[in-house]
């Protein structure tokens, strides 16, 4: 079955040189221009005349056919960078540097990585944003982030854009660090006696009395927990009662 086109009704330029369809809407752009800054398109539009193909997007009967990842929503973005538009969503950014990839548009993805460097971007999306776009420099961060404060910053909409692999392997992350703090926090460690120790069997059970009921408790308080550097500085200096400080 045939679809009917019809004209975008801001980007059939009538000055244009080269028609385009997305879906169901037909482009009509500079041809020269695209050319300046695509290298895919670059490719296409110097396609030698009298070939096949020569004729495409020279009528609105016979358009460039366009297919994803193409979109007429992510062409409208890339066309509003293109002719200098500004104020871009994050949605808007994420498109471009996709058909930037696609097109092998090296301008358009400089662009809109500066402009995303440039905005407060949830970790949530900077982590999916650099796996999508190759972005490597982002994901270590972001991840980071996320597994310290993921209660806070990942919304519901955030959860299901990053995807069941990425959302199962921070929370099987998040249960591996619980599990070792909880380790950490209920098993004291070992303590080495000095020569001047006179009672090994005490000073060992006062220590670990003082790392259950300091160390842990504060480490493992649901509400401020607190770094375990702080709390072992707080250790070294406390007078712990039947703990030999030399130990």
């Amino acid at each position: 079955m045939t679809v009917e086109t019809q004209h975008h009704h801001k980007w059939y330029i009538s000055d244009g040189s080269a028609i385009f369809q997305v879906e169901n809407k037909l482009y009509k752009v500079h041809a020269a221009l695209l050319a300046n800054v695509s290298v895919m398109l670059q490719e296409m539009f110097a396609m030698p005349s009298g070939t096949e193909h020569s004729c495409e997007g020279t009528r609105d009967d016979r358009p460039i056919v366009l297919h994803p990842p193409v979109t007429s929503q992510k062409l409208d973005y890339l066309l509003e960078w293109f002719y200098r538009a500004f104020d871009f969503s994050i949605e808007a950014l994420d498109a471009i540097l996709e058909l930037a990839a696609f097109l092998q548009i090296e301008a358009a993805r400089t662009f809109a990585l500066k402009e995303l460097n440039a905005r407060a971007v949830s970790p949530a999306w900077r982590l999916l944003l650099g796996q999508r776009h190759h972005i490597p420099g982002w994901i270590p961060a972001a991840f980071r982030t996320l597994i310290d404060q993921i209660d806070e910053f990942v919304t519901l909409d955030e959860y299901q854009e990053l995807g069941m692999l990425n959302v199962h392997v921070l929370h099987q992350t998040l249960t591996r660090i619980q599990s070792h703090r909880l380790a950490v926090a209920y098993n004291p460690p070992v303590v080495q006696h000095h020569l001047s120790c006179i009672n090994h069997g005490e000073c060992r059970k006062a220590w670990e009395t003082a790392w259950l009921g300091g160390f842990a408790r504060h480490y493992l308080h649901p509400e401020s927990p607190s770094p375990p550097a702080v709390v072992l500085r707080k250790l070294e200096v406390a007078a712990i009662p039947k703990v030999n400080r030399e130990c």
